[in-house]
């Protein structure tokens, strides 16, 4: 039987990969500039990304959603190593197809500059947009203050 705890990490780690941003426009970019397998080259480097940072969690040196484990689990470290991996592989699953409709659009887009060029500023807004969210956003000790 699947542990409740899991299928709210599962749903949990959907809902945040799924939801755009840099990465997604960055597999989307390449995908359709240079092809399909510049895009999954692209989902598979940013999941191998998400192991890395889940093995510097799990020994202490970050933080990756602890309330996922369970309290007085007996291998903590191995359960948060377990559900990084989940999260890596679940990235790779929701962006390589996002990159794999992109790269059906590269055609179209090439046939018509101006949607690409669209595209590009549209994105370009996107992330400068999050940029400053984050340079204007307040620090945990501001909102507390």
């Amino acid at each position: 039987m699947i542990d409740a705890a899991w299928l709210l990490f599962v749903a949990t780690s959907l809902l945040v990969i799924a939801t755009p941003g840099q990465d997604m426009i960055l597999v989307m970019s390449r995908w359709v500039a240079q092809g399909p397998a510049a895009g999954v080259l692209t989902a598979a480097g940013i999941g191998a990304g998400r192991i890395g940072h889940t093995a510097l969690a799990a020994l202490g040196l970050g933080a990756i959603l602890p309330q996922f484990v369970p309290q007085g689990a007996a291998h903590p470290t191995l359960s948060v190593f377990a559900l990084g991996l989940a999260f890596a592989a679940l990235t790779f699953v929701v962006k390589a197809p996002v990159g794999l409709f992109a790269g059906l659009l590269s055609g179209w887009l090439r046939a018509r500059p101006q949607a690409l060029l669209g595209l590009h500023r549209t994105s370009g807004a996107v992330l400068v947009g999050l940029g400053l969210k984050l340079a204007f956003e307040p620090t945990v000790r501001e909102a507390a203050g």
